[in-house]
């Protein structure tokens, strides 16, 4: 019961993620028609709002700067020194 529900979770994220991996090739495709060339570093605003919502959800905190999960990153300058 439970593995069976817990498939049917993966699968339904399996799927979304085949549908927006889709959706990109497809906008990609319609864009290199356009002869427009792929812009680095600018986000759709449908991508903003996924990072946001995966940020919020704590997905994706590993790799980040520490902006989307509320704490601010402590460089300070106090830190102990190693003394051999």
């Amino acid at each position: 019961g439970l593995l069976r529900a817990q498939d049917k979770v993966l699968l339904s994220q399996l799927k979304r993620c085949q549908d927006t991996i889709e959706v990109i090739k497809k906008q990609r495709s319609e864009e290199m028609e356009d002869g427009e060339e792929e812009e680095e570093g600018h986000w759709e605003d449908w991508e903003i709002a996924e990072f946001d919502r995966r940020c919020k959800e704590g997905e994706i905190i590993d790799d980040l700067p520490s902006s989307c999960n509320g704490k601010t990153l402590d460089i300070s300058p106090n830190v102990a020194e190693v003394t051999s």
